[in-house]
């Protein structure tokens, strides 16, 4: 008697994720298409800000992905050292003194201060330096110390955000899995997200859903700091989706996308991005990601692309 019950409610729950929870599992929404991102007339400045702890192994190939972006404006970096206790600094310093294009400073994190977690905290005191200099930039890209961009990734980020008056821009990460343990639990956490936050419903500005994701993201420098800066987060360990839901971002859509950056790990799905090398590192899971428009409402799509395909933050 309870069998019946209990399989029919499995029943109604599948036919409700299957068909109305906004088609999540078919990941329909995706940003397969470069013809809508226009070069800009004037492209902005752009300052990358990394935090970084315990990651040798894989700034080198982070930075390298950034130095070689295509991005015809003014490109800085900032490497923020969170009081790692491996060579992190030195491998960052060394990849930037061997080349001259591109400004690259590295600093060190202060204490952490009480309400604070650790890479908000790094985030924000790159982003000081950042506000600090003679000329700041138009836009800040929030990135992963263990993320590769495809050369492409910064132009078509800006392009997009700059054409489309967007807040925040962000895309998601090619996730790369080694073992049998990865593989099973990696797809399963992507299915779920994508559950919880239906792309779908993302990309709807009629409803209000809303995500975000920390490894790669373009924020409009000047609306930021109007809100406050990353002082509002402060304490939240799932720093990306609460920024995206913060009041700075309110009464605006957001639109979940992926792109041309992928996990510095064992490739799995495709070759690596041309002149990154692949770089074994932990596991990373950044999740969908976010475009929130700045002053109006607006939607873009979002969706899966290779690594180093043409036209790119835990």
């Amino acid at each position: 008697m309870i069998a019946m019950p209990v399989a029919a409610l499995g029943c109604i729950a599948w036919v409700y994720l299957l068909g109305a929870r906004g088609g999540f599992w078919r990941a329909a929404e995706r940003d397969d298409s470069t013809a809508a991102v226009r070069d800009a007339d004037a492209w902005p400045r752009v300052t990358a800000v990394i935090p970084a702890r315990d990651e040798a192994g894989v700034i080198g190939p982070n930075l390298a992905s950034l130095l070689e972006q295509d991005y015809p404006g003014t490109l800085a970096v900032i490497v923020v050292d969170d009081h790692s206790s491996d060579a992190t600094a030195s491998v960052a310093r060394t990849v930037a003194q061997a080349q001259s294009r591109v400004r690259v400073t590295v600093l060190r994190a202060p204490a952490l201060e009480p309400g604070w977690t650790g890479k908000l905290s790094a985030l924000d005191h790159g982003i000081r330096h950042a506000e600090a200099m003679p000329e700041p930039a138009d836009y800040l890209l929030l990135a992963d110390a263990d993320i590769a961009h495809a050369p492409g990734t910064l132009r078509m980020l800006v392009g997009r955000a700059h054409g489309e008056g967007l807040l925040l821009t962000s895309l998601m990460a090619k996730l790369n899995v080694q073992g049998a343990a990865e593989r099973a639990l990696i797809p399963a956490f992507v299915f779920f997200f994508g559950m919880l936050y239906p792309f779908a419903w993302v990309n709807d500005r009629r409803r209000t859903t809303a995500a975000a994701a920390g490894g790669c993201m373009l924020v409009h420098r000047a609306s930021l700091r109007k809100a406050g800066g990353l002082a509002a987060i402060r304490g939240e360990l799932i720093d990306d989706c609460a920024l995206a839901t913060d009041p700075w971002t309110s009464r605006r859509r957001v639109v979940l996308r992926a792109g041309s950056t992928y996990a510095l790990g064992a490739e799995v799905n495709g070759p690596s991005t041309p002149g990154v090398p692949p770089v074994r590192a932990r596991p990373r899971g950044a999740v969908p990601t976010a475009c929130l428009p700045r002053g109006r409402s607006g939607a873009t799509r979002r969706g899966v692309r290779p690594p180093g395909s043409p036209t790119r933050s835990s």
